[in-house]
């Protein structure tokens, strides 16, 4: 999976600890203690991030489709035109990538998505991001 690059303030001390225990051979460097420092924390705290992954208030009937991920997402031309000619709006929740095709028009991001809130990254055209913005303000 394709890392992004985070930078954090750490005092010297907390620096220092990180380097002993890479260097007493418990972690292979850095960013492994680092990642699994996160991971522990997700698990402790996998409540509160399984509540994104479920539906608000929002009724979920045969006019609504929800798309909760937790990876990457991706919608293209043909799967947003498929949900629009069903009469389904889309809502979107995920952590991770949201990616959108390049010729995705961003009327029918406008048509087809309901409400989107990405913790992570979106990839998309311009004109598509801003629509997925105005959408994610609303949700």
């Amino acid at each position: 999976m394709k890392t992004e690059k985070v930078s954090i303030n750490l005092t010297s001390t907390e620096l220092g600890q990180i380097d002993y225990l890479v260097e007493r051979g418990l972690y292979d460097n850095r960013s492994d203690l680092i990642r699994s420092s996160l991971r522990k924390t997700f698990d402790a705290n996998k409540q509160y991030l399984q509540e994104f992954l479920q539906p608000d208030d929002v009724e979920i009937s045969t006019s609504y489709k929800t798309h909760f991920t937790m990876g990457i997402a991706t919608f293209n031309l043909e799967s947003l035109q498929y949900n629009l000619n069903k009469g389904q709006r889309l809502h979107i929740r995920i952590f991770g990538i949201l990616s959108i095709g390049k010729n995705v028009p961003a009327e029918l991001i406008r048509q087809t998505v309901a409400t989107c809130k990405v913790h992570g990254k979106i990839i998309a055209e311009p004109e598509v991001l801003k629509a997925l913005n105005e959408i994610q303000e609303r949700s």
